[in-house]
């Protein structure tokens, strides 16, 4: 929980409202340290998402005048500040759903203007913002984020997730270690060739040159086969 409201304050939602049910106390003490985020509880949480989700937007309305309201989830592990970015950046007074994507559907984190709240509070049971914003497709602007298709429904899930193999951050994307090695000695030896086509050689030198260079990209392949 803490991480899904530390990702929308990173994305710079103020304030977050944290949606309380099952293990509410719990839940409360594992946010009440953190700036910004404030706790509702859903008195009706058995009856389904919509109850939630109508409960947070009650929630904001009485704290603050707000143009729109920010819906994560915090059974998306992946998801961060960083991927709600762009979410965020695509919101304005023009442009008022905006919606990730993934897995060919939209759907939650999205961000829903004002003007829609009356409606959204008349969903009823076990229905979220996922299903009513895929009704108005052609008003939402969709964010790819593949990072939002990984939820967390089960133990079995999270066991998964915690077996999975380490990735590495390249290019602003989390990425498998093998393919994060391979992509950087694949960019090191463009990198390297195009120095050494752009800076005017003799033969000789340029032959010296690349002959260091296949050496160095030799060296990066057998790590590749020792680390997988």
């Amino acid at each position: 929980m803490r991480r899904a409201a530390q990702a929308a304050l990173d994305a710079g939602a103020r304030p977050v409202v944290v949606v309380t049910g099952a293990n509410a106390d719990a839940v409360r003490a594992a946010v009440q340290d953190m700036p910004h985020v404030v706790t509702c509880f859903c008195e009706s949480w058995e009856s389904g998402l919509s109850a939630s989700l109508k409960a947070g937007i009650q929630c904001v309305e009485t704290r603050a005048n707000v143009d729109g309201v920010l819906v994560t989830l915090s059974d998306q592990p992946h998801v961060t500040g960083e991927t709600l970015a762009p979410i965020a950046a695509s919101f304005d007074g023009t442009q008022r759903l905006v919606a990730a994507s993934y897995d060919d559907v939209i759907g939650v984190p999205a961000i829903f203007g004002s003007e829609f709240f009356a409606e959204i509070s008349t969903l009823s049971g076990d229905h979220g913002a996922g299903k009513w914003l895929r009704t108005r497709e052609n008003q939402v602007r969709s964010i790819p984020m593949k990072e939002a298709a990984i939820d967390i429904d089960s133990p079995k899930d999270l066991a998964a997730l915690k077996t999975k193999p380490p990735a590495f951050r390249w290019r602003g994307k989390e990425i498998a270690r093998v393919e994060a090695l391979s992509d950087a000695v694949f960019g090191f030896a463009v990198t390297l060739l195009v120095v050494s086509l752009e800076v005017p050689r003799t033969f000789g030198a340029l032959k010296h040159e690349m002959s260091g260079f296949f050496a160095v990209a030799l060296c990066f392949a057998l790590l590749i086969l020792i680390w997988h």
